[in-house]
């Protein structure tokens, strides 16, 4: 799992890195985003998939934007440390992404759509040492 520690640190150097705002906006969506991927109802995973539970996450991070700026820009880059940590690249093309955002931030694209998205994008990569991300 993404700490909200560890978020605010990618977020800092994402917004310096395009002159855009920094820091946390809310902190309550923020946490709430991030542990999204981990929900269950009677004791059951609701997001029981790494790519359901990326998706969760990504989905939650844009439609709640907890970041005073480049909500878009960290969700992504949130995004593909999370996979990478299990061994995954995120290679996905600049007008499909385009395309998928706003559906994503306004609640129109269903958490299936956008896990079976980041699914089409990821790229396994050899393994890793350690562990970390969406455990």
């Amino acid at each position: 799992m993404i700490h909200p520690s560890e978020a605010a640190v990618i977020q800092r150097e994402v917004a310096r890195a395009f002159g855009e705002p920094e820091g946390v906006r809310d902190m309550a969506a923020l946490k709430a985003a991030l542990s999204r991927p981990f929900a269950t109802r009677q004791g059951i995973p609701v997001y029981p998939t790494l790519f359901a539970k990326a998706g969760a996450m990504f989905q939650g991070l844009l439609m709640e934007r907890p970041f005073e700026g480049a909500n878009r820009r960290t969700s992504l880059c949130i995004l593909a440390l999370v996979l990478q940590s299990r061994g995954y690249r995120l290679e996905c093309d600049l007008e499909d992404l385009k395309r998928m955002l706003p559906g994503i931030e306004l609640g129109f694209t269903s958490w299936h759509r956008v896990a079976a998205w980041i699914k089409g994008c990821a790229r396994r990569e050899g393994p890793r040492a350690g562990r970390g991300g969406l455990e």
